[in-house]
């Protein structure tokens, strides 16, 4: 749509697809993130383009790349999360069921007093639970 993604591939058979690349280097969500504050013109990264195609924005690659917090007692609305998340609520559902320490789990907008929006996750789980 004339728009230019970094393309970044998770292993060697997403790589594999790709038909116009033949040299890859190992690289960071970080490093990622500087690649687009060097040049303005990338519009975000395409992770397995040629895959998912999972398309992170400039916006969300800089928020997960330092993710900013919101501050104790800063007032911030909930709203209802975007039609582009269903992806994302679908893997969250069927990995999420898989846990038996997970009792539930709500995934919402979350839109902070200056209007940056961010999706939170809100989950009811044993303590100690590990969610990687």
């Amino acid at each position: 749509q004339g728009q230019d993604f970094l393309p970044i591939f998770t292993d060697q058979a997403n790589f594999g697809k790709s038909p116009d690349h033949d040299q890859y280097a190992v690289a960071t969500i970080n490093d990622c993130a500087n690649f687009l504050y060097e040049d303005h013109d990338i519009q975000g990264v395409a992770i397995n383009p040629y895959g998912e195609n999972m398309l992170l924005s400039r916006a969300n690659l800089f928020y997960v790349a330092k993710p900013d917090s919101a501050k104790n007692g800063e007032a911030v609305r909930i709203g209802e999360p975007s039609r582009e998340t269903a992806t994302l609520v679908k893997h969250l559902r069927d990995y999420l069921a898989k846990l038996r320490t997970v009792h539930a789990a709500y995934l919402t907008t979350m839109i902070r007093a200056d209007d940056t929006q961010s999706l939170l996750l809100v989950v009811d789980a044993d303590k100690g639970t590990d969610l990687h």
